[in-house]
């Protein structure tokens, strides 16, 4: 049986819209978010149909109760970049109000950490990309050498990428 992937497991985030500014949580099992929205709403039926609202959401999919929470389901390598746009969101609607140098200081920080963010995202990027890469030159090359291809399907089946059939 091949191994789950980090990346292709789920990650929910789960936004607490009744407060002035937005709170996010960052969960990874569905009874932690059905847990969460009876904290939210303090009312356990709204919690276990979110938990099973989760159970069958998939990677992209969002789900909103009017003003009162925010699920939205996501691959784990991209929670990251969706609570940094939260942030940034927040920190946009305090500027608005906010005159001093204080407020630049902390939109500057916040576009420290948002290029921090898309850093970490472009290494995995091209970490993805070289992996793709090294496979595409390995196929292509066992077209033209039996003995490179059975090798290769070899690897793959022991890695996990493809199954023996």
């Amino acid at each position: 049986m091949p191994e789950r992937r980090k990346e292709d497991e789920k990650m929910f985030l789960v936004t607490d819209l009744t407060h002035k500014y937005p709170r996010t949580t960052q969960l990874n099992d569905t009874k932690d978010v059905g847990d969460v929205i009876v904290g939210i709403t303090g009312n356990a039926a709204v919690g276990r149909t979110a938990e099973l609202i989760a159970a069958n959401m998939q990677f992209g999919n969002e789900f909103t109760c009017a003003d009162t929470f925010r699920m939205r389901c996501v691959q784990n390598n991209d929670v990251t970049v969706a609570i940094a746009e939260d942030i940034a969101a927040v920190a946009h609607a305090k500027m608005a109000r906010c005159m001093d140098d204080y407020a630049e200081r902390i939109w500057a920080f916040i576009q420290v950490a948002q290029e921090k963010c898309l850093a970490a995202l472009k290494q995995e990027m091209d970490a993805k990309v070289k992996e793709l890469q090294a496979t595409a030159l390995y196929e292509m090359l066992a077209e033209k050498d039996p003995a490179l291809a059975a090798m290769l399907q070899k690897y793959k089946t022991i890695t996990g990428m493809v199954t023996e059939g």
